[in-house]
């Protein structure tokens, strides 16, 4: 199981980082949402980043709704 879930994590790290770079860094809109996604799936210095990159997903998804 701690494999399965590290697998998951890398996974969503890198799904992470790759609509970070591909959507937010160069938005100023999206940024601040995406910053408060990674706040909102760290604790005590650990973060889940399959649902931070969930999180920022629904994000830049609600964002192209507006637009």
């Amino acid at each position: 199981m701690q494999v399965y879930c590290r697998e998951q994590q890398e996974e969503g790290f890198r799904d992470f980082a790759t609509l970070w770079n591909d959507r937010v860094v160069d938005n100023d809109a999206l940024v601040p949402a995406g910053a408060r996604c990674i706040l909102e799936w760290e604790d005590d210095g650990l973060f889940d980043f399959t649902m931070i990159h969930y999180c920022l997903e629904r994000q830049v998804e609600a964002y192209d709704s507006l637009r």
